[in-house]
């Protein structure tokens, strides 16, 4: 039930398990609406998250806008836009998604974006390729990388979130 804002020009990056990583861009708001039982569920109200699934997990992940619920794919990278008008879009940066709205599911591959307007009992969908890539997807990756090369999983349980950040500290012995 917790909200999350970020601010202009600011960004986060929250873990949800040793898998799901949840990060929030600038001027955005969302609320984390189920964080329990290996199903996590976030809804947006506006701005810009990436939802990256970096390792193999059992747990189900569910981003929700006003119009579209998404359901990232295995070891999938998923960016999630709304407008202030509730307009969402999906890009699948990596791996694969599955849209749904109240008149089905599409499923979304990499490098393709779906523009999703309209009524939430009528939307209109697009799909598209995926725009250039920007600081907040350049920032994204480079969390990606620094938590691929981290040590510390070999030396700790999965069960302990964050010990990635201790690697730039010294070496596991």
């Amino acid at each position: 039930g917790d909200q999350v804002s970020g601010a202009a020009g600011g960004r986060a990056e929250i873990q949800i398990d040793a898998a799901h990583y949840l990060r929030v861009g600038p001027d955005t708001e969302l609320r984390l609406a189920d964080l329990e039982n290996g199903h996590y569920q976030v809804q947006i109200s506006h701005g810009s998250i990436a939802w990256r699934v970096l390792r193999d997990s059992q747990a189900q992940a569910e981003i929700d806008t006003p119009l579209v619920g998404v359901h990232p794919g295995a070891q999938s990278m998923v960016r999630v836009e709304v407008d202030q008008d509730g307009s969402s879009h999906i890009t699948v940066r990596r791996g694969g998604a599955e849209v749904s709205t109240q008149k089905g599911s599409e499923q979304l591959t990499a490098n393709n974006t779906m523009d999703v307007r309209g009524d939430v009992n009528d939307p209109e969908f697009q799909v598209v390729a995926a725009a250039g890539r920007d600081d907040f997807d350049n920032w994204s990756d480079q969390r990606d990388n620094y938590l691929l090369k981290a040590q510390s999983q070999r030396y700790v349980t999965e069960d302990v979130h964050g010990v990635e950040d201790l690697d730039s500290y010294g070496r596991w012995d």
